[in-house]
């Protein structure tokens, strides 16, 4: 299927990039400049991203964050497993400002939880064009896919090796195996059954979950994981606490 874009001009198209860093890399960070060069380049020569909303949950008062041009950076309070409430709240605002002010063609979007749905149809229907970020989070909500005009796909230096591709080893599996047995018996029964209704009701893991997940195989096998390391942990994790689906 061909890009659903204008081609009658010569003039790039105003985009606004609103960013979640946990889709694109699994976690949440700040920006760099060779994040926002990938997503530039994945929007296309066509479209020229002039503003940046960059969101952060944290803890705590962040300190020292980095300044960049054309950036704002949007810092929510950290949940639990409400996962990214906050933060998904501060993106809903900012995306029907945004298609409110008439100030942009393209609304470039790094996040594909699901109750951004229905301010993406919104925004739509002001006019604005939705380009959604083909991401390396497991599980990505497939709603948000069906109606975005086009999705793009970043290309980060880690993710886009073709090793980074490969399926996991005998070896690493059963390393990913001993994690999601490790997080079982280090969690309460309450907390586990919180954990398990939530992924029975939305797609993905919560946050605070997949980052212990992701800290325990990074210590055990002594470096990053592989793209298909992390979708192999995050698929048996979801075996091991919903079952097979």
């Amino acid at each position: 299927m061909p890009p659903f874009r204008p081609i009658d001009s010569d003039t790039p198209l105003r985009a606004v990039a609103l960013i979640d860093p946990y889709w694109l890399v699994g976690q949440s960070v700040e920006p760099s400049a060779g994040l926002l060069h990938a997503v530039q380049r994945a929007a296309g020569s066509g479209v020229r991203v002039d503003r940046v909303y960059w969101y952060l949950e944290t803890p705590g008062v962040p300190r020292g964050l980095p300044t960049l041009p054309r950036v704002t950076l949007r810092v929510a309070a950290q949940d639990d497993l409400d996962d990214g409430y906050e933060l998904v709240r501060a993106m809903d605002a900012d995306l029907r400002a945004v298609a409110a002010s008439k100030a942009f063609d393209v609304v470039l979007l790094a996040s594909h939880d699901d109750r951004l749905a229905l301010s993406v149809e919104w925004a739509q229907a002001q006019g604005l064009l939705v380009l959604g970020c083909a991401t390396t989070v497991e599980e990505p909500d497939a709603r948000i896919q069906r109606i975005v005009d086009e999705l793009v796909e970043p290309r980060l230096s880690a993710a886009s090796r073709e090793e980074d591709q490969s399926p996991p080893t005998d070896e690493a599996l059963a390393v990913l195996g001993g994690v999601v047995a490790q997080w079982q018996g280090e969690t309460d029964p309450m907390e586990a059954e919180r954990v398990r209704h939530f992924m029975e009701r939305r797609p993905g893991l919560p946050r605070p979950v997949d980052s212990r997940l992701l800290f325990l195989a990074r210590t055990q096998l002594g470096r990053e994981l592989t793209q298909g390391e992390r979708v192999a942990l995050r698929r048996r994790f979801r075996e091991g606490v919903v079952g097979p689906t």
